[in-house]
């Protein structure tokens, strides 16, 4: 497979999260948070292992679909806290799986500044508009709005969001290869 996917996104501002494209040893990790948080996902039946692979095999095949590790450094080493991704999607760019997946203790870091690196790179890289669908009953567009988006659409069982680019202050980042 190839390592187009192998980078690091980090600011160059403040000391905070990174975000580090996601390796098949991730995998666990990505499972377990979105098993644990099911309920708040259109799919909402448990991940076993073997669909968790083959999801990774069929990512790790597409061109504009990239999933990251939101990590904190802590001494010598990085520990991931949540995973988030992003997807071209006809003509946008959907935001799929922002999942917190544990809290660190004495962390600098939080979701909402990981949430802001990762758009800041999207819109450095793209024209698209940015969007994401979220079940209508999911507490957190509220932290989607506060970050943010705007409810553009009810539909149904879900919320489609847009970021407002008026009220988005983006992140100056750096991109590290060879991760």
């Amino acid at each position: 497979m190839t390592n187009r996917k192998s980078f690091l996104i980090t600011a160059e501002e403040f000391n905070g999260p990174r975000l580090r494209a996601i390796i098949e040893q991730d995998l666990e990790n990505l499972r377990t948070w979105k098993n644990k948080n099911k309920k708040s996902f259109f799919y909402q039946e448990a991940i076993r292992k073997e669909q968790q692979l083959k999801w990774y095999k069929n990512y790790r095949k597409k061109e504009d679909d990239f999933m990251f590790m939101a990590e904190e450094a802590t001494g010598n080493t990085f520990i991931s806290f949540g995973c988030m991704g992003f997807r071209r999607v006809a003509n946008v760019i959907d935001i799929y799986n922002v999942i917190r997946g544990r809290i660190l203790k004495n962390s600098i870091s939080n979701m909402g500044d990981a949430f802001s690196l990762m758009l800041s790179y999207i819109l450095e890289h793209y024209k698209e508009d940015i969007t994401c669908k979220v079940l209508a009953n999911n507490p957190n567009i509220r932290w989607y709005e506060r970050n943010c988006f705007k409810i553009i659409k009810k539909e149904g069982d879900y919320c489609l969001l847009k970021l407002n680019l008026r009220d988005f202050r983006k992140v100056p980042i750096k991109r590290e290869r060879g991760v």
